[in-house]
Protein backbone atom coordinates (compact mmCIF):
# COMPACT_ATOMS: atom_id res chain seq x y z
CA UNK A 1 0.00 0.00 0.00
CA UNK A 2 1.45 3.19 -0.80
CA UNK A 3 1.53 6.40 1.41
CA UNK A 4 -1.17 8.38 -0.73
CA UNK A 5 -3.58 5.53 0.10
CA UNK A 6 -2.81 5.15 3.56
CA UNK A 7 -3.49 8.77 4.15
CA UNK A 8 -6.94 8.69 2.66
CA UNK A 9 -7.28 5.55 4.43
CA UNK A 10 -6.56 6.76 7.47
CA UNK A 11 -8.33 10.26 7.42
CA UNK A 12 -11.58 8.23 6.37
CA UNK A 13 -11.07 6.17 9.32
CA UNK A 14 -10.72 9.05 12.13
CA UNK A 15 -14.04 10.63 9.99
CA UNK A 16 -16.20 7.71 11.03
CA UNK A 17 -14.43 7.29 14.76
CA UNK A 18 -15.98 11.54 15.42
CA UNK A 19 -19.67 10.68 13.43
CA UNK A 20 -19.57 7.86 15.58
CA UNK A 21 -18.41 9.84 18.92
CA UNK A 22 -20.93 12.47 17.46
CA UNK A 23 -23.96 9.91 17.31
CA UNK A 24 -23.48 8.18 20.97
CA UNK A 25 -23.45 11.70 22.55
CA UNK A 26 -26.15 12.81 21.00
CA UNK A 27 -27.89 9.59 22.09
CA UNK A 28 -26.69 9.97 25.43
CA UNK A 29 -28.14 13.36 26.09
CA UNK A 30 -31.71 12.26 24.36
CA UNK A 31 -31.23 9.47 26.64
CA UNK A 32 -30.70 11.99 29.63
CA UNK A 33 -33.48 14.21 28.57
CA UNK A 34 -36.02 11.32 28.41
CA UNK A 35 -35.22 10.18 31.89
CA UNK A 36 -35.40 13.89 33.21
CA UNK A 37 -39.03 13.76 31.48
CA UNK A 38 -39.73 10.41 33.24
CA UNK A 39 -38.78 12.00 36.49
CA UNK A 40 -41.05 14.89 36.26
CA UNK A 41 -44.57 12.77 35.21
CA UNK A 42 -43.76 10.71 38.60
CA UNK A 43 -46.42 12.02 41.19
CA UNK A 44 -43.53 11.31 43.85
CA UNK A 45 -40.44 12.62 42.27
CA UNK A 46 -37.67 11.38 44.81
CA UNK A 47 -39.86 9.05 46.91
CA UNK A 48 -37.98 5.66 47.35
CA UNK A 49 -39.11 2.96 48.62
CA UNK A 50 -37.00 2.84 51.85
CA UNK A 51 -38.53 6.18 52.56
CA UNK A 52 -42.01 4.21 53.02
CA UNK A 53 -42.83 3.48 56.48
CA UNK A 54 -46.19 2.56 56.14
CA UNK A 55 -48.82 2.06 53.72
CA UNK A 56 -52.65 1.83 53.85
CA UNK A 57 -54.83 1.24 50.74
CA UNK A 58 -58.87 1.74 50.94
CA UNK A 59 -62.19 1.94 49.52
CA UNK A 60 -63.30 5.02 51.38
CA UNK A 61 -66.76 4.43 52.70
CA UNK A 62 -67.24 1.00 52.41
CA UNK A 63 -64.52 0.69 55.85
CA UNK A 64 -62.38 -2.47 53.91
CA UNK A 65 -58.70 -1.45 54.42
CA UNK A 66 -55.18 -3.04 53.79
CA UNK A 67 -52.35 -1.92 56.51
CA UNK A 68 -48.94 -2.55 55.68
CA UNK A 69 -45.81 -1.26 58.18
CA UNK A 70 -42.25 -1.70 58.78
CA UNK A 71 -41.15 -3.55 61.78
CA UNK A 72 -37.79 -2.48 63.61
CA UNK A 73 -36.48 -4.68 61.41
CA UNK A 74 -37.14 -2.44 58.35
CA UNK A 75 -38.88 -5.82 57.39
CA UNK A 76 -42.98 -5.49 56.01
CA UNK A 77 -45.81 -6.57 58.13
CA UNK A 78 -49.58 -6.21 58.13
CA UNK A 79 -50.49 -5.28 61.54
CA UNK A 80 -54.19 -5.59 60.87
CA UNK A 81 -54.42 -8.61 59.19
CA UNK A 82 -54.94 -12.22 59.99
CA UNK A 83 -52.02 -14.50 58.00
CA UNK A 84 -48.75 -14.41 56.81
CA UNK A 85 -47.86 -11.33 54.73
CA UNK A 86 -46.12 -11.97 51.03
CA UNK A 87 -43.40 -9.39 51.95
CA UNK A 88 -42.13 -9.52 47.90
CA UNK A 89 -45.83 -8.65 46.84
CA UNK A 90 -45.43 -5.60 50.15
CA UNK A 91 -42.32 -4.68 48.50
CA UNK A 92 -44.11 -4.66 45.18
CA UNK A 93 -46.75 -2.67 46.86
CA UNK A 94 -44.18 0.36 47.57
CA UNK A 95 -42.68 0.27 44.64
CA UNK A 96 -46.08 0.84 42.40
CA UNK A 97 -46.51 3.85 44.81
CA UNK A 98 -43.20 5.18 44.41
CA UNK A 99 -43.30 4.87 40.62
CA UNK A 100 -46.75 6.66 40.10
CA UNK A 101 -46.64 8.51 37.02
CA UNK A 102 -49.57 10.75 35.76
CA UNK A 103 -50.20 11.77 32.49
CA UNK A 104 -51.12 15.40 33.09
CA UNK A 105 -52.64 17.78 35.54
CA UNK A 106 -56.00 19.63 34.92
CA UNK A 107 -56.21 23.04 37.32
CA UNK A 108 -59.18 22.96 39.73
CA UNK A 109 -61.25 26.48 40.57
CA UNK A 110 -62.22 26.42 43.68
CA UNK A 111 -65.77 26.06 43.35
CA UNK A 112 -65.29 22.95 40.94
CA UNK A 113 -67.72 20.32 41.13
CA UNK A 114 -65.50 17.26 42.13
CA UNK A 115 -68.07 14.87 41.09
CA UNK A 116 -67.68 15.09 37.39
CA UNK A 117 -64.14 13.13 38.21
CA UNK A 118 -65.94 10.52 40.18
CA UNK A 119 -65.49 11.79 43.84
CA UNK A 120 -68.83 11.61 45.68
CA UNK A 121 -69.07 11.74 49.58
CA UNK A 122 -65.96 9.89 49.12
CA UNK A 123 -63.05 8.60 46.57
CA UNK A 124 -63.51 5.56 45.02
CA UNK A 125 -60.04 4.49 46.21
CA UNK A 126 -57.48 5.41 48.48
CA UNK A 127 -53.43 5.83 49.31
CA UNK A 128 -51.91 6.72 52.09
CA UNK A 129 -48.42 6.79 52.73
CA UNK A 130 -46.41 7.74 56.23
CA UNK A 131 -42.54 8.10 55.49
CA UNK A 132 -39.79 7.14 58.16
CA UNK A 133 -39.14 10.72 58.48
CA UNK A 134 -42.90 11.14 59.46
CA UNK A 135 -44.29 13.20 56.50
CA UNK A 136 -46.85 11.85 54.62
CA UNK A 137 -48.80 11.28 51.34
CA UNK A 138 -52.53 11.29 50.50
CA UNK A 139 -53.98 9.88 47.23
CA UNK A 140 -57.59 9.80 46.25
CA UNK A 141 -58.75 8.49 43.48
CA UNK A 142 -62.03 9.25 41.27
CA UNK A 143 -63.18 7.76 38.48
CA UNK A 144 -61.54 6.61 34.85
CA UNK A 145 -61.06 9.76 32.39
CA UNK A 146 -63.38 9.15 28.88
CA UNK A 147 -59.99 7.22 27.27
CA UNK A 148 -59.77 4.55 29.72
CA UNK A 149 -56.23 5.21 30.13
CA UNK A 150 -56.21 6.67 33.60
CA UNK A 151 -58.07 8.06 36.90
CA UNK A 152 -58.33 11.12 38.20
CA UNK A 153 -56.96 11.80 41.25
CA UNK A 154 -56.58 14.01 44.56
CA UNK A 155 -52.91 14.31 45.62
CA UNK A 156 -51.73 15.61 48.76
CA UNK A 157 -53.15 19.40 49.05
CA UNK A 158 -52.44 20.47 45.97
CA UNK A 159 -55.51 22.18 43.55
CA UNK A 160 -54.92 19.88 40.40
CA UNK A 161 -56.64 16.90 39.38
CA UNK A 162 -54.14 14.09 38.18
CA UNK A 163 -54.51 11.86 35.65
CA UNK A 164 -52.77 9.30 36.54
CA UNK A 165 -51.63 6.40 35.00
CA UNK A 166 -53.69 3.28 35.43
CA UNK A 167 -51.72 -0.13 35.64
CA UNK A 168 -49.71 1.04 39.05
CA UNK A 169 -53.41 1.84 40.56
CA UNK A 170 -55.29 -0.93 39.44
CA UNK A 171 -52.40 -3.27 40.75
CA UNK A 172 -53.01 -1.47 44.07
CA UNK A 173 -56.60 -2.10 44.01
CA UNK A 174 -56.48 -5.50 43.11
CA UNK A 175 -53.84 -5.96 46.50
CA UNK A 176 -56.89 -4.08 48.52
CA UNK A 177 -59.17 -6.40 46.99
CA UNK A 178 -57.33 -9.45 47.47
CA UNK A 179 -54.57 -8.86 50.20
CA UNK A 180 -51.20 -10.64 49.97
CA UNK A 181 -51.80 -12.58 52.68
CA UNK A 182 -51.78 -16.81 53.55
Amino acid sequence: MNRKTFLILFALFILLAAVIALQEAQFGQQAAENAADAARSRVYPGLAVLDIYAIRLSFPGLEKAFTLSRDANGEWTAPDSAGVLDTDAATNIARSIVLLTYQRTIPLAESADLSEYGFGEYAVFAVEVLLTNGEGHALAVGAVNASRSAYYALVDNYNDIYLVDRGALDFLITQLRTPPLT
